[in-house]
């Protein structure tokens, strides 16, 4: 990981350079040299947001509390061939909360099951 994020440092600092080279001497390159700058750091800028978010979650406490199982669900997307499996949870405090799942999970649960949700 340290690694790949080395390199994409390299090549923002490279292509920086090159950049600011186009502007200095007046080149006809600069709008491709800033192109090019673009292609390279925008997925990493977005790459890094995802990393921070990840492990921002990693560092959360996972948190257990006792639910019961409302209903099952599901939605079929038409655009494309993928169904989403939803589960209503009721929480002590009365809230009740919906929450995606993958189907091996979905198939294990059965409504009015009471259980520690993790």
């Amino acid at each position: 990981m340290f690694v790949s994020w080395f390199l994409f440092i390299a090549g923002v600092f490279g292509l920086g350079y090159w950049v600011y080279w186009a502007y200095a001497s007046g080149s006809s390159i600069l709008a491709t040299t800033i192109v090019f700058f673009l292609i390279w750091t925008l997925p990493g800028i977005i790459l890094l947001a995802n990393e921070k978010k990840r492990i921002s979650l990693m560092a959360s406490p996972e948190k257990s509390e006792f639910v019961k199982i409302l209903s099952r669900s599901y939605k079929i997307n038409n655009n494309y061939p993928r169904t989403t499996y939803f589960v209503s949870f009721e929480f002590p405090d009365g809230i009740r909360k919906k929450i995606s799942m993958d189907i091996n999970q979905y198939n294990c649960i059965t409504e009015n099951e009471v259980g520690i949700l993790t």
